[in-house]
């Protein structure tokens, strides 16, 4: 690869390569790549880079809002996967337009820190009854991240608002706490507001 040459990626991302160096221990080049519509930069093996096989984990491909973000893949989770499923589920439901039960006609939005599925994998254990969502198939207990529990009406999904409960309290206590509930009780449609 030739450096300061613009080449694409296999989703069609152009990258330009800035340097290389040789990666010793497994005898191959790595080359480091920008991507040119994020600015976001790694280093990869340039076989890889020749195929067109990098990603840029930067490009907000979840509903124009959401991307990937740099993850440890040596401290690869074993939540991992839930945790993502969950990620996208959040974002589905405040951006998704088709989502008909989805709360994106609300105004409902999750804050920018979230809109990076690494950021969001890191503050998942800060929040309350994160153990409780982990061992909810071993416990025969389903819980649910909710943005309005803890503050009725509040319509963003943030590290501050959110908080896992049980199926069972949330649906029970939903027509109290959720965004739809709270202004149809104080009578005004919702503007998205940090809580």
């Amino acid at each position: 690869m030739i450096l300061g040459k613009i080449y694409k990626n296999n989703a069609g991302d152009e990258f330009v390569v800035l340097d290389k160096k040789c990666c010793k221990s497994v005898h191959r080049m790595k080359v480091l790549v920008k991507f040119l519509a994020t600015g976001s930069t790694r280093w990869v093996y340039e076989s890889n880079a020749n195929k067109g096989k990098v990603k840029d984990f930067y490009k907000r491909t979840r509903y124009g809002i959401g991307y990937l973000g740099e993850i440890n893949s040596k401290k690869k989770l074993p939540y991992y996967q839930q945790a993502k499923q969950l990620w996208a589920n959040v974002l589905k439901r405040c951006y998704c337009e088709k989502d008909t039960k989805g709360y994106h006609k609300w105004g409902t939005e999750v804050c920018p820190r979230w809109h990076c599925l690494a950021n969001f994998i890191e503050d998942l254990p800060r929040l309350e009854n994160f153990d409780k969502w982990l061992s909810q198939k071993r416990a025969g207990v389903n819980y649910n991240l909710d943005k309005d529990f803890r503050v009725p009406g509040c319509n963003v999904y943030s590290p501050d608002t959110c908080m896992f409960i049980d199926e069972h309290t949330n649906k029970s206590e939903g027509a109290k706490t959720t965004v739809e509930g709270y202004y149809r009780k104080v009578g005004s449609r919702p503007v998205a507001k940090v809580c």
